[in-house]
């Protein structure tokens, strides 16, 4: 919903790298005016390390302003879809010409399910000291 109120397209016809730019660029900046906005089931392809379902990757964000302050998702527990995650990362980021994650790199689990949220601490020191650029809070 959001690719296509925000950005006017369906995230469907996108390639992933399109998906990245436009919420990076066209939507994030655009979630203003209300206090919150959370942002759920985003396109499988910006799914990182969520389980998918048929609504979509099962994460979520929390932007505040436009900017994100929260991020997260069902872990994704299934070790052959983490090893399959992992090799097309790697062919991705091959045809790009960007270096490539190790070989050796083992995929996770199995595991029990579970799920967690990051929040930006730098973020939330942003929105406290009235700043609009992280370097200012970083160390």
């Amino acid at each position: 919903e959001a690719f296509e109120r925000y950005a006017g397209v369906d995230p469907k016809a996108l390639s992933e790298e399109e998906q990245s730019y436009l919420l990076a660029t066209e939507i994030e900046p655009k979630l203003t005016g209300e206090p919150f906005y959370i942002m759920t089931h985003f396109p499988p392809t910006q799914a990182a390390l969520a389980k998918v379902s048929d609504r979509g990757a099962e994460r979520f964000e929390l932007f505040y302003n436009g900017m994100e302050l929260a991020n997260g998702y069902d872990e994704l527990t299934d070790p052959e879809e983490h090893k399959r995650r992992l090799l097309e990362q790697n062919r991705l980021r091959a045809a790009l010409g960007k270096g490539v994650y190790p070989e050796t790199v083992e995929p996770l689990g199995p595991f029990p399910d579970c799920c967690g949220v990051a929040v930006g601490f730098d973020r939330l020191l942003m929105l406290k000291l009235g700043v609009s650029d992280i370097a200012d809070v970083l160390s």
